[in-house]
């Protein structure tokens, strides 16, 4: 895997974690326990959905609208997030594709949001 402190970073801005040792910690993306990858995405999902819609990102759900997309990729991180606490495996790469996807589509569909205004 690769710098886990960026990744660590990262999420901690998200979630407003500045502190180590939380749910974000460089060691859950190095150990690869499913059910804590699990942890860090659903409150990612949640983090993401709190902040979109305090800026209105959401209010246009029609088919294909950045807000519609906004929410399907939030919905996409919360399966992920589902599946992964299902499971005893410890695997940190095994959803990295999947889960940066879905990240992706979120900035995107925000980007789009605000250029088209």
């Amino acid at each position: 895997m690769g710098d886990t402190f960026s990744i660590e970073q990262s999420f901690g801005r998200l979630l407003g974690i500045a502190n180590r040792g939380d749910v974000n910690d460089a060691d859950v993306f190095k150990n690869g326990s499913h059910k804590s990858l699990a942890a860090v995405l659903k409150r990612a999902a949640h983090k993401l959905e709190e902040r979109t819609k305090a800026l209105h990102l959401c209010d246009d759900d029609t088919s294909g609208s950045s807000g519609a997309r906004i929410e399907a990729a939030i919905a996409t991180l919360r399966l992920h997030a589902e599946t992964l606490a299902k499971s005893a495996v410890k695997e940190g790469q095994s959803y990295q594709w999947e889960i940066i996807g879905a990240l992706i589509g979120i900035i995107v569909a925000m980007l789009e949001h605000y250029e088209a205004a």
